[in-house]
């Protein structure tokens, strides 16, 4: 009973959220702060991040012995870890600065906040919908 309460209280915020997103102005609107979020606000969503810790705990029990029970063993696959994350993070900042750059102006601003917002909006009645 909780887990469906939540489910569709979820699903409601994501609804609101694409409807945020889809009628939102681009960056070049005057009104719109040009504050940056930084790496202070990168840090703090990835410790708040759940999927990260669901990650690391699948990691460390199905793969944990992988290299071995000792200390060697749990170091190397704690170093894949870090080396695999690290590589992804920064190519998702590179990607995500080159979008930024390429869809800059404000016509593809409004598309893109427009294709966003729908595809959200779907993924919350995908998600809403019973199975």
């Amino acid at each position: 009973m909780l887990l469906t309460v939540l489910t569709y209280a979820g699903v409601m915020y994501m609804i609101y959220l694409s409807y945020k997103i889809t009628f939102s102005f681009s960056s070049e609107d005057p009104d719109f702060s040009s504050e940056t979020l930084g790496t202070s606000a990168g840090m703090i969503l990835q410790i708040v991040n759940g999927k990260a810790f669901i990650h690391l705990l699948i990691l460390m029990t199905v793969f944990g012995t992988a290299f071995g029970t000792g200390f060697i063993g749990k170091m190397i696959i704690a170093l894949l870890n870090v080396l695999i994350k690290l590589t992804g993070w920064i190519a998702w900042a590179l990607f995500g600065t080159a979008l930024k750059v390429q869809f800059n102006d404000t016509k593809s601003g409004i598309l893109i906040n427009r294709a966003f917002g729908f595809s959200l909006f779907c993924v919350a009645i995908w998600i809403a919908i019973p199975r």
